[in-house]
């Protein structure tokens, strides 16, 4: 995207609280929304690309409320799940000469912790400086909010079509490594990497993110499709497949992402995999040649 269209979408987000809550599996919810339209049968639901959505726990609630064998928006509203997280959505902007598919600037989708949860790590870890557990470059929030995760985003609102760049988060990983750090320390010994704690603080807050751990990854790209098919009216989302976006993005085999952000995820999305790609790619000669060597499939694609 232009760098210039990027930061438009930032300022237009600037000061806005956007809170959103999330219980595993919610991205099924929230999904259905899409496809349904003012209402679908179960049973065409059954037969479609989003037949899977109807096994989650969520959905399967919500499907016994439905006697005339239609599925419509309004009675997934009333579907809730504990526990509920609190998050706040915020938006940036990544650009750099590796690490996007094409030229210019990705928007960023920031998925923040909420106040109450900053307290405790504020309370519990005693930080030296705010995003002591983000890693310097990274698109995470860098002025009062503390990030879990971030889905960068490249996108073509004449296309309406988006392109899911890359779904990541550092805090979990930084804060495992820290506790392995100090893993044969004592309960009661201090902690020096950027904080003012002890090892037992740190433990205790360790295990206190774990509700985060089982839904960073399904939360944050659950938020930005929320944004891309609802705020936008983006028609089609498309995610890389593993090879072909390690070979668009020139990541090499050293710093490759988890795999399975790139396989697993996006199927549990409903996405199918697809030898298309974005039109605002596919129209770039150069990256037409350097997909040409690519295995087919070479996307996931979204099209509720």
């Amino acid at each position: 995207m232009d760098k210039r269209l990027v930061q438009e979408f930032v300022q237009c987000e600037a000061g806005r609280r956007r809170c959103f809550r999330y219980f595993k599996g919610r991205y099924a919810l929230l999904l259905l929304k899409h496809v349904l339209g003012r209402g679908r049968s179960i049973a065409e639901l059954r037969l479609s690309p989003f037949h899977q959505l109807l096994q989650k726990p969520a959905v399967k609630t919500v499907l016994k409320w439905a006697g005339s064998g239609l599925l419509t928006p309004e009675l997934l509203d009333f579907a809730w799940h504990d526990p509920v997280l609190d998050f706040v959505i915020s938006f940036s902007h990544f650009s750099g000469w590796c690490q996007t598919s094409r030229r210019g600037a990705n928007l960023v989708i920031q998925l923040n912790f909420s106040r109450s949860q900053q307290r405790r790590y504020e309370r519990l870890m005693r930080p030296q400086e705010h995003g002591a557990l983000q890693l310097w470059g990274h698109p995470v929030d860098r002025v009062s909010r503390e990030t879990l995760a971030w889905v960068r985003v490249d996108l073509d609102l004449d296309d309406e079509e988006a392109l899911i760049e890359e779904v990541q988060g550092d805090w979990l990983r930084e804060v495992d490594s820290l506790v392995r750090a100090y893993r044969n320390a004592a309960e009661d010994d201090p902690v020096y990497l950027g904080f003012h704690t002890t090892v037992g603080a740190l433990r205790r807050y360790h295990a206190a993110l774990e509700p985060y751990r089982q839904l960073w990854a399904e939360a944050a790209l659950a938020a930005a499709l929320e944004y891309l098919l609802g705020d936008l009216g983006i028609r089609r989302v498309f995610y890389h497949q593993f090879k072909t976006g390690c070979e668009l993005k020139r990541i090499d085999r050293h710093h490759a992402p988890p795999m399975s952000l790139y396989t697993d995820l996006p199927r549990r999305f409903c996405m199918q995999a697809t030898d298309e790609g974005p039109q605002f790619l596919m129209r770039q000669r150069k990256l037409r040649r350097r997909l040409a060597g690519a295995s087919a499939p070479i996307f996931f694609q979204l099209s509720p």
